[in-house]
């Protein structure tokens, strides 16, 4: 779902945050070469004035010429919008695949970055989808539900970008901070349910199994920003 414009780091702090938009597709326009031009030369549709002269047609040089020009024109054209078709599914492709995935949490349609062909029509080479990266006050929970959702709509095309995966880093980033304060809750409930007449705090039995995802959750991070910032240099 290269998906332009960056994303701003997100901070751990659990207060509301801002909607973050999720530019995945930056603008590739296509090189269109002086020979790719919508002229009548170009266009395979009509004929060059020599074709319509027979009085032209005497000097067999100058025809070979001509249509040796014409052809190199009408194979440039062609080039050119085939390109700009392939780029044009492409971007299609790759915003569609975010939009879906992301569900509720998108915040707006798809916005593409349009180029003008050869043939005056509009091809897209460049796309992006708004999408919410903010954790849900108090509920750490549903944030972690959230976040799982923000990064298989990160990662929905089939050749995520660079942006893509940091927006995926950031979001397993939030998702592990909530499992830390979500882990931090239930102890905190065991210990009022197991606390002894000194009221003496207990530790959780699974103490060390919750350290360990903690530091496994942390490694995961650095290991997806890491890919994120090798792709994009």
């Amino acid at each position: 779902m290269d998906i332009g414009g960056g994303l701003a780091y997100i901070p751990s702090a659990w207060a509301p945050k801002p909607q973050a938009a999720l530019n995945t597709q930056p603008s590739q326009p296509v090189s269109i070469t002086p020979n790719a031009t919508a002229d009548e030369s170009a266009n395979p549709s009509t004929s060059s004035p020599t074709s319509q002269n027979p009085l032209a047609a005497s000097d067999t040089a100058t025809d070979l010429r001509e249509d040796a020009k014409e052809r190199q024109q009408r194979q440039a054209y062609e080039q050119v919008i085939a390109q700009l078709q392939a780029r044009d599914r492409e971007v299609r492709a790759h915003e569609q695949a975010h939009l879906s995935a992301a569900g509720p949490y998108a915040t707006g349609g798809i916005q593409y970055d349009y180029q003008t062909g050869p043939d005056g029509k509009q091809y897209a080479v460049g796309g992006s989808v708004g999408i919410d990266v903010s954790p849900i006050p108090g509920d750490p929970e549903a944030t972690i539900q959230k976040m799982q959702v923000v990064q298989r709509a990160a990662l929905a095309p089939a050749e995520p970008s660079g942006q893509d995966i940091k927006v995926a880093a950031q979001a397993a980033q939030q998702a592990a901070e909530a499992r830390i304060e979500l882990q931090a809750e239930r102890a905190e409930e065991m210990n009022e349910l197991n606390q002894d007449d000194t009221d003496e705090p207990t530790q959780p039995d699974n103490l060390a199994e919750i350290n360990d995802n903690i530091e496994r959750n942390n490694f995961d991070i650095r290991i997806q920003l890491q890919n994120a910032l090798n792709l994009e240099g």
